[in-house]
């Protein structure tokens, strides 16, 4: 068996989610993941996510296998598109389930480009709010939680 790092869903818009396993979180791995990702392990066989899983299961199965700040395509195939690591930690609070942040696919293409600059702060800043998953909690940058660069531990 592996150890599978709990993943979550920082920032979603109309196409597109960014997720990134998480070092230090008080969360669990979500367990279609981490059961999915133990049996490819166990069989070794092929690393492809579950068919017919929603964008949520499979943008988490791609950030934990992929590891970092993972940005994914979701009208159409769910399609990881690019990957950065951050340096930068972030701050998880419980919250009463405050409705997901309606961000455009412009917003977060222009954090991701500053991220990718090595803006971090700024572009961790741009993106923080309520997570998509895990419901019932959000985020801000700054704080003990590291990006992991991994999100399966061997």
């Amino acid at each position: 068996m592996v150890k599978v790092r709990p993943a979550a869903i920082l920032a979603s818009s109309r196409c597109l989610k960014v997720a990134a396993p998480l070092e230090g979180a008080q969360l669990a791995a979500e367990p279609d993941v981490e059961k999915a990702i133990n049996d490819a392990y166990l069989s070794f066989s092929q690393w492809s996510p579950p068919a017919g899983w929603d964008p949520v299961r499979l943008s988490l199965w791609y950030a934990t296998v992929y590891g970092g700040l993972v940005l994914m395509y979701t009208c159409g195939p769910i399609t990881p598109i690019s990957r950065v690591t951050t340096s930068v930690g972030i701050d998880i609070t419980a919250t009463n389930d405050m409705p997901q942040r309606a961000l455009d696919d412009s917003k977060v293409l222009a954090a991701w480009a500053k991220l990718w600059a090595g803006n971090e702060e700024e572009g961790l800043k741009e993106l923080e709010g309520p997570l998509e998953f895990p419901r019932g909690h959000s985020w801000r940058a700054g704080g003990p939680i590291k990006i992991a660069t991994r999100g399966v531990m061997y």
